[in-house]
């Protein structure tokens, strides 16, 4: 599945290994690593970076929300 981090970027939810939210320089920036080695690690900052933090943020909560919905089921 694909996720939208920006208007012009998106990426394969599953191998993102790991994003981290932090500020630089006085504007907030956003780090994105990968589960692949053949992808390079990618830095968004200022209103990208915000950007691509809610929309990770409303990514994982769409998935918990599916998961719970899940368990449920079972």
């Amino acid at each position: 599945m694909h996720i939208k981090l920006t208007e012009s970027f998106y990426i394969e939810s599953e191998i993102i290994d790991i994003i981290e939210l932090s500020e630089r320089y006085g504007m907030p920036w956003v780090e994105v690593w990968t589960k692949r080695q053949d992808f390079c690690e990618m830095n968004f900052r200022g209103d990208e970076a915000s950007e691509a933090w809610g929309n990770w943020q409303a990514h994982m909560r769409e998935a918990e929300a599916r998961r719970r919905g899940e368990e449920k089921a079972q």
